[in-house]
């Protein structure tokens, strides 16, 4: 099994310091991969990094002991469960933007993302641990999405193809 698909969505006793909401405790490796270059330097080895899943924070990362928080502004792509923009990535190993699903469905009526990342997988193989902001695989963010935005899949996905 990958590390992006290690079960890794432990709610924390951390609180964002911007919305007082429990953060996800992720692995330092994914904000020294996600920050612009000039942020990269401040995460500490020492320190345990939490991700803010509130849509409406713009905190994404901040530190257990409180005196660190890193914005969206502050990470090289948009974080999906943060930007409605249709250029916000979906799967960040394999560049499928909001705009590629709403696209197949408008087209198609259906939406074949999670076959795609298979499909995609075979030949190469994902690092989300280092891509997505959320440190895990995406699959599952994708398919809340889609529900959020009433989007069906071509076939009902029942697990994780990051994890098979």
């Amino acid at each position: 099994m990958s590390s992006c698909c290690a079960p890794s969505t432990t709610i924390s006793t951390a609180s964002c310091p911007a919305c007082a909401k429990r953060g996800i405790q992720i692995d330092n490796i994914t904000p020294r991969h996600t920050l612009k270059r000039e942020f990269r330097e401040e995460i500490a080895t020492a320190n345990h990094y939490y991700f803010c899943e509130t849509a409406d924070c713009n905190t994404v990362y901040f530190s257990e002991d409180g005196k660190q928080s890193f914005t969206t502004e502050q990470l090289i792509n948009p974080v999906t469960c943060k930007s409605t923009s249709p250029e916000t990535p979906l799967c960040y190993c394999y560049k499928i933007t909001k705009g590629d699903v709403i696209d197949e469905y408008q087209r198609s009526g259906e939406s074949s993302v999670i076959e795609q990342i298979e499909q995609k997988m075979a030949d190469k193989p994902c690092f989300c641990d280092k891509s997505n902001p959320r440190g895990v695989c995406c699959t599952t963010e994708i398919e809340r999405w889609m529900k959020d935005q009433g989007i069906g899949e071509s076939e009902s996905s029942s697990s994780d193809p990051c994890c098979g």
